[in-house]
């Protein structure tokens, strides 16, 4: 029996035609989820190798292979204060400025102080979420959003830290600064589990942040608490040695009123300087444990002097050795 040649030919091309909407279809998938990004910072990375210093720093973070491709897509550097200063042009005498993410980059300014641990760590992280959040797609970042916003209305460090942004940079920055001051367990599972892309325990990265900022409260605590106490002590101290002089004073006095009387023989009956004499020795006596009370007050202030001064000299030093434009010490201010 002869087929009809030209429905053959529809049938063939009705089959062509499906065929070719398939393979359409798995090329547009196929295409749409190669992650283009991932291959740019493959390219980025080829030839990079971070210092020895560096490196270990990085360790530290414990990236994940994501985390580390994009690490190494920026070609991070880890440098001393005039190159530092050159590439990132945000960093002023305004404020401390200890790392950026420009151009691609991610620079952190090589802060070395035995007080300081882990701030080189938390820098690093936070500037490597720059990068995470420059390669995220606007539906990527709405997802986010509702939760940065939680994170900066539950905590007044976060939003402090926040007033020094503009609303262009809000979310950018709120997005590094989220995933390395905050725990994990402080912020909603979607966040926790966004960051969990980039770092093995992100939690182990906020501890970083922590270590070296508990100093810089502590310190600013404390001097709050020692300026309080100093100013109460010396309100007292001066109280107390205004009566003390108004009462030296009238013994100075009653004494020389005892010598005069005593070589006048005006006392009557005589032993009646015998009576008065015991009382103004008594009364010196009482002087002299007052003088002692006044002068351990002195030492106890000058001691809460000496460690207030401490501490705003420490503190004045940890800024110092944060701001990458401070003059070297010894140099001329």
């Amino acid at each position: 029996m002869n087929k009809n040649p030209a429905k053959v030919r529809r049938i063939h091309y009705a089959i062509r035609a499906i065929c070719c909407f398939i393979l359409a279809v798995c090329a547009f998938v196929a295409i749409t989820q190669i992650d283009y990004s991932a291959i740019f910072d493959e390219i980025s990375s080829m030839g990079y190798e971070p210092s020895s210093e560096l490196d270990d720093i990085v360790a530290d973070l414990r990236l994940t292979e994501k985390g580390m491709r994009i690490f190494k897509a920026t070609r991070a550097e880890l440098q001393e204060a005039e190159d530092f200063n050159k590439n990132c042009p945000n960093a002023d005498g305004n404020y401390y400025v200890l790392g950026c993410y420009n151009d691609g980059h991610v620079y952190i300014y090589n802060i070395k102080h035995k007080d300081l641990p882990g701030i080189r760590q938390s820098t690093l992280a936070h500037e490597l979420l720059h990068a995470v959040w420059s390669r995220m797609s606007a539906h990527e970042r709405d997802e986010l959003k509702s939760s940065l916003d939680a994170v900066y209305s539950s905590n007044e460090d976060v939003a402090e830290h926040l007033k020094l942004y503009d609303e262009d940079s809000f979310y950018d920055e709120l997005h590094s600064i989220a995933g390395t001051q905050v725990d994990q367990s402080q912020m909603s599972p979607l966040l926790a589990s966004h960051y969990a892309k980039y770092f093995e325990k992100q939690s182990k990265v906020y501890t970083f942040f922590a270590d070296y900022s508990n100093r810089f409260k502590a310190i600013k605590a404390r001097i709050a608490e020692l300026e309080e106490s100093i100013t109460a002590k010396k309100a007292e101290y001066e109280e107390v040695l205004r009566a003390y002089e108004a009462d030296n004073a009238k013994l100075t006095q009653d004494i020389e009123d005892y010598k005069a009387r005593s070589n006048s023989g005006t006392f009557d009956p005589p032993e009646r300087a015998r009576e008065v004499a015991d009382e103004i020795l008594k009364r010196q006596a009482e002087m002299r444990v007052r003088y002692n009370e006044i002068i351990e007050r002195v030492n106890e202030i000058n001691k809460e002097v000496n460690e207030y001064n401490a501490n705003i000299l420490r503190n004045k030093e940890y800024q110092k050795v944060m701001n990458s434009h401070a003059k070297p010490s010894g140099e001329a201010e």
